[in-house]
């Protein structure tokens, strides 16, 4: 009777623990999925900027914006 109470107790635990891990590696994916986002958010930014050097380079002229790239 000990031995299953023992058992039982462990299985309990483990349970507890798995649940605990589970709830840890959501808040790791989420946090994951944020930055991503984040990255994502400075990619379209650096993208504006390149179209608006690319606008630069073309009103400045081939030979005087080499320094641009």
């Amino acid at each position: 009777m000990i031995l299953k109470e023992r058992l039982t107790y462990i299985k309990n635990n483990i349970e507890e623990d798995i649940k605990i891990y589970n709830l840890k590696i959501e808040g790791f994916q989420r946090d994951i999925e944020r930055a991503v986002d984040y990255i994502n958010s400075y990619k379209n930014e650096l993208q504006k900027v390149q179209l608006e050097l690319r606008e630069i380079n073309k009103l400045l002229g081939e030979e005087n914006a080499d320094w641009f790239n």
